[in-house]
């Protein structure tokens, strides 16, 4: 198609099956996913796997939320002490350990967000800004 106009939408749209996987690709749409774990992330393969043999199910996405946020802070509790808050403000971009990483830099939010796209019928990173 000769389209030059860019869709980009929420990774919760993903969650709704009046659109097909198909569509997304074939319209090159981009998606915002900030909480985005590779299906390929060697660690994401190891907490899976870990995660099953302790629980019997695959984790949710809340779960892969909740390992790294805990991962996060623990780091930052160690690196910066209790006012980590003030480490975060130095520091430009913070790697996560599934997650792509974050940026805390004069804001109480992440200000990293990466897009997401479908290839191959598979959600990949397209990248980060």
């Amino acid at each position: 198609r000769g389209d030059s106009i860019r869709i980009i939408g929420s990774v919760n749209w993903i969650d709704d099956t009046a659109v097909a996987f198909e569509k997304y690709q074939t319209l090159g749409v981009a998606f915002t996913a900030p909480n985005f774990v590779s299906i390929d992330n060697p660690r994401r393969q190891v907490f899976n796997e870990k995660y099953l043999q302790r629980y019997g199910k695959v984790p949710s996405n809340l779960s892969l939320l909740g390992y790294e946020m805990m991962l996060f802070f623990a780091n930052q509790l160690r690196t910066n002490g209790v006012y980590f808050q003030d480490g975060l403000n130095n520091a430009k971009m913070v790697p996560g350990h599934l997650f792509q990483g974050f940026i805390y830099q004069f804001s109480r939010d992440n200000r990293l967000v990466p897009f997401a796209k479908f290839r191959d019928g598979k959600l990949t990173l397209a990248e980060t800004r």
